[in-house]
């Protein structure tokens, strides 16, 4: 069982964001005693989880099969007022293992923001995300095994504003600090860090501009640039720019469409290349509450340790509703992750199935089960995995 030390700490934008509460509230209220505008709501909830899983350590040889139960606490809290909107999810995320070599664990989940326009059109907002981050992107993005707790603080400043003739522009800049706990990965030259941090800092850069096409059909630009700069390894500090054009349309009134193309470049101090872009996706609804989404894209990705791929992807959806208590849903994806630093690329996928049903109108009831599988060039991370978990939701 692997033992960390877990610091729960209250990040210091939540305390601004009670203080900018309590002082809008006030002034919410007007000199002549008018009601106050303020809106408060919490949402407290509970999941509980028993799982069945083959493979608890992504490993390739050798997988060791468990069984294990699941425990997720939660309270969501918002607050609004005519010019403050602050929000806070807060929870754990608790996995326990009959055998003492799986990976239980407890994860801390402290998520906030605080939102304020200061001008017409601008928009601060201030967030922090005390939660779990997946480390290595081609193995399950949520299962315990794959997680290290990090801490995200940000602030950006965003910018809207309608041009004639039915047009919107919006920017945005952004500047993130990501830290970690310690974990163990490859670093540089093939050696094996087992107290690595992902501690950088980042700065984003987004503009958008939308321009109506017909009455039923807009086009877009959309550019990004961002930078990353690791504390402790500079080989990993990149930059990223990309610049796409694309249309989005609604047909039908049962058929959203997005598509766009374009061309991004991930440049790393010592190589980069310039790679092809591009993203599609279509959602269609079917009368007799079907469901189907197909997802295509192919874009720059990196992850939390620096590691630089273009991604590319394929998923299709189905939801179907029986009636207004079930539903079922299934999910087919496969994705590349293509690097000029491997050797070879790295290709996964999977199914992913679901039947839920509305026990009353505050709890629900989940079959789950997934099949994932890592197959690529990359042949040391190769691996297979099924679970099941049959999961009972309680929310107010």
């Amino acid at each position: 069982m692997r033992h960390r030390e877990i610091r729960i700490r209250v990040p210091w934008v939540w305390l601004a964001a009670a203080l900018f509460a309590a002082h809008t509230a006030a002034a919410d209220l007007g000199s002549g005693g008018e009601p106050s505008t303020t809106r408060f709501s919490a949402h407290p909830s509970i999941r509980f989880a028993t799982i069945a899983d083959d493979n608890v350590l992504l490993e390739g040889s050798d997988p060791d099969a468990d069984v294990g139960v699941a425990l997720f606490p939660r309270v969501e809290l918002v607050l609004h007022s005519r010019s403050l909107l602050i929000g806070a999810d807060l929870g754990l995320d608790v996995r326990g293992y009959t055998k003492s070599e799986s990976p239980s664990d407890v994860f801390v989940r402290l998520e906030g923001f605080a939102e304020r326009g200061i001008l017409p059109g601008i928009t601060v907002r201030v967030s922090d995300a005390y939660a779990p981050t997946p480390i290595d992107l081609g193995k399950p993005l949520d299962h315990s095994a794959n997680l290290v707790q990090t801490n995200r603080l940000a602030m950006s400043v965003r910018h809207w504003s309608e041009i004639p003739n039915d047009r919107e522009l919006s920017l945005a800049l952004q500047v993130s600090r990501h830290t970690s706990e310690g974990f163990a990965t490859e670093v540089e030259g093939g050696v094996m860090d087992d107290d690595f941090h992902a501690d950088f800092w980042e700065y984003s850069a987004l503009g958008e501009f939308h321009s109506p096409v017909t009455e039923q059909m807009s086009g877009f630009i959309r550019g990004l640039t961002r930078w990353r700069s690791f504390d402790d390894s500079s080989v990993s500090n990149f930059a990223d720019l990309s610049l796409m054009v694309g249309i989005s349309t609604q047909w039908w009134e049962s058929v959203d469409f997005e598509a766009a193309i374009g061309i991004g470049r991930l440049a790393f101090e010592d190589h980069g290349q310039m790679r092809f872009l591009g993203e599609a996706n279509a959602r269609y609804r079917i009368s007799d509450g079907t469901t189907l989404r197909l997802e295509i894209f192919q874009r720059n990705t990196a992850d939390i340790v620096g590691n630089e791929f273009t991604e590319s992807t394929g998923r299709f959806d189905v939801e179907r509703r029986f009636g207004e208590r079930t539903s079922a849903s299934l999910g087919l994806f496969i994705t590349r992750l293509n690097s000029d630093d491997w050797s070879g690329s790295n290709l996964y996928g999977g199914i992913e199935t679901a039947v839920r049903h509305q026990l009353s109108r505050r709890t629900q009831v989940e079959l789950m089960y997934r099949h994932w599988e890592n197959a690529g060039g990359y042949g040391s991370d190769d691996f297979r995995q099924n679970q099941i978990s049959l999961g009972i939701t309680y929310r107010r």
